[in-house]
């Protein structure tokens, strides 16, 4: 049986123009499949965030091209990209970026309410959303109230919220203690277990590696290793 295909890289580049040119990514050729669970893998600088944000349309390849579920990304205009970005693919970044005079239950809300759904479709999504985290009986703390893991639950909650089919999550536990980010990463194990969101990471870090079912490795630009989760 055929693997639907989510995200098509083709001969992928990214150079950044400054005093001197800088090459992030060097013609990298990916397919990423339906439900898949995969992590890039790298040291700083390898071209991983890079390759995150070229997938999620947040940045333009200086070469090749991105298809997220059949969509080439260089062929829409600005507002068919954004409306592919809101209703296709949910974002976590590791600086949470959640809004500090909103409660949870409103930053979940907040992104819901361009989707176009109903006030009433707001808050039981986002009350699903942030039980489906953990955060049940939160909903009403603002974002200092709450401790980092909660702040990035709240995160994973708005992603997850309206259901995307792709779910990218930029260095997720990088502010968070092991444990914390232990019990984050098996979160997002477990909702693409259970929803079949395809979940592509950016990290660093051994224990979240240990969770991916596939492990594609990066250097300088470059991918240099495509395969299931090694020892880190």
């Amino acid at each position: 049986m055929t693997m639907e295909t989510v995200v098509e890289c083709k001969a992928l580049s990214k150079t950044y123009s400054g005093a001197v040119e800088a090459p992030a990514l060097i013609d990298v050729e990916l397919v990423i499949a339906r439900g898949e669970f995969v992590c890039f893998a790298g040291p700083s600088g390898s071209g991983k965030t890079t390759l995150l944000n070229l997938i999620g349309g947040l940045d333009v390849p200086s070469a090749g091209s991105v298809a997220v579920a059949g969509e080439r990304l260089d062929r829409l205009d600005r507002a068919a990209l954004a409306a592919l970005r809101l209703n296709r693919i949910g974002f976590v970044f590791q600086a949470y970026n959640l809004i500090p005079v909103l409660t949870a239950q409103e930053n979940v809300e907040f992104v819901l309410q361009f989707r176009g759904f109903t006030p009433a479709q707001c808050r039981a999504l986002a009350h699903e959303a942030l039980a489906e985290v953990g955060l049940e009986g939160l909903e009403r703390r603002r974002p200092g109230e709450l401790s980092g893991g909660q702040q990035q639950r709240v995160a994973v909650a708005r992603a997850i919220a309206g259901k995307p089919e792709l779910l990218l999550a930029d260095e997720p536990t990088a502010n968070l203690d092991s444990a914390t980010g232990q019990r984050l990463i098996e979160l997002l194990s477990v909702l693409n277990g259970r929803h079949g969101i395809t979940c592509v990471i950016s990290t660093h870090d051994p224990q979240v590696l240990r969770h991916a079912r596939r492990v594609v490795r990066m250097h300088d630009g470059r991918l240099v290793d495509d395969s299931g989760p090694t020892a880190a």
